[in-house]
């Protein structure tokens, strides 16, 4: 990551959206200096040539948020205003002996949804090892104020919008690392490697690429899951197994990647036969199925993955035999114990009323934050969501939000 710089240049204290301005022109000149990172790799990189870029080289632009983010940036500012994740100090208090270092990263991606990387420079801690760039934060900087620095002057991009995604710490020999990761929704500028280090378009969903610095490991396997997992439930709304079929046939030609089928009405056998359906429906898409039920039911209907509610994770003593194993989850206690057994991926619920739990046991948005932004694996928002509540469901940490189908 970028050295520890001091930026001319600072945003107010209460914004998240800083713009680029002279200073922050400037302050891309300056050269690195101290850097966070690990012991130097063995490995080699596999990132294709064709995605790597070097300085002064055109790469793909974003000028404009993803689908979902334009004009809903006020919740997530509020929300890190009341979780307090707004100001911090290069140099934080120290973790069993060890200095626990400041760390603010920004998440850059281009329309295809593949993320910027960039890879170690000869001569630091972690040569070439890729990761997304970021650097430490300055005392007195926030977060926010950091990642658009550090975006400057490492790939010499102007940050216009963020959006605050979580915080994670991940220890190093010597230190620990507390990492504040910003979404940015709005960018100017052709990313390029500033200090002559090479720069890439890696997709998160693709094959491994690396290799990747350890501290980035966590955010890369949440980045290359879907923002938006939707969910049909038979019988629910009215739905029956037609309108389903022409429903998921409808969102899969619109960029549809996961669907969670859930229906508990329907026996065994004739859930396999509903999902073998989907899966012919969406053959060919970008759509991954993942099957509400017994993991044997999964693999007889070729789902790519099961999911557990929480009373089947509650019963469960090992992890079910599936590529992709997803678990609702209602406390730390049951997001512990689907972590320690293996989950790839935790569904937090409910987040907001439902008409099942009207007023008892719903989280709510404070909630949701205490659980996803400790959380050792990707923690999705599902329970009375609509795709809107997007950027408020990063903001609290979550890697997603799971919607009904109906609603997209």
């Amino acid at each position: 990551m970028a050295a520890e710089r001091r930026a001319a240049s600072r945003a107010r204290q209460g914004s998240t959206t800083p713009t680029r301005t002279a200073a922050t022109k400037a302050a891309a000149t300056k050269t690195a200096a101290r850097r966070s990172g690990t012991k130097k790799p063995a490995a080699t990189t596999s990132v294709p040539a064709d995605r790597q870029t070097t300085a002064g080289s055109s790469t793909p632009p974003r000028q404009r948020p993803p689908p979902g983010v334009a004009g809903l940036m006020a919740p997530a500012v509020m929300t890190a205003r009341r979780h307090g994740a707004l100001r911090t100090e290069g140099r934080g208090p120290r973790s069993g002996g060890r200095p626990v270092v400041q760390v603010a990263v920004g998440v850059v991606r281009a329309d295809d949804g593949s993320v910027l990387l960039a890879r170690r420079r000869p001569g630091t801690e972690g040569e070439g090892l890729w990761e997304l760039p970021g650097g430490k934060i300055e005392p007195g900087e926030t977060p926010a104020e950091a990642a658009a620095r550090e975006l400057a002057e490492e790939v010499g991009i102007g940050v216009d919008e963020l959006a605050p995604w979580r915080v994670y710490d991940h220890d190093f020999v010597t230190k620990r690392v507390r990492l504040h990761w910003f979404h940015v929704t709005r960018w100017s500028g052709q990313p390029s490697g500033r200090e002559g280090q090479p720069v890439a378009w890696v997709d998160p969903a693709g094959p491994r690429f690396g290799p990747l610095l350890p501290s980035n490991e966590r955010a890369m396997q949440a980045l290359g899951l879907p923002e938006v997992i939707a969910v049909a439930e038979i019988g629910r709304h009215g739905l029956d197994v037609d309108d389903l079929l022409t429903r998921v046939a409808v969102q899969a030609g619109r960029g549809l990647r996961m669907l969670l089928v859930c229906a508990p009405g329907l026996g065994p056998g004739q859930r396999v036969q509903l999902a073998r359906r989907l899966n012919e429906v969406c053959r060919g898409t970008q759509v991954r199925l993942l099957l509400s039920g017994s993991a044997l039911e999964a693999s007889r209907a070729g789902a790519e993955g099961v999911h557990s509610d929480t009373r089947s994770l509650d019963g469960a003593m090992h992890r079910p035999p599936a590529t992709l194993w997803a678990a609702s989850v209602r406390d730390a206690e049951q997001l512990t114990r689907a972590h320690r057994l293996g989950a790839e991926l935790a569904l937090a619920t409910p987040v907001l009323p439902t008409p099942e739990r009207p007023h008892a046991g719903v989280l709510g948005w404070e909630g949701l934050a205490r659980l996803a932004g400790a959380a050792p694996l990707p923690v999705y928002a599902a329970g009375g969501l609509r795709p809107t509540d997007l950027v408020t469901a990063r903001a609290s940490g979550a890697a997603g939000v799971v919607v009904d189908l109906g609603t997209l």
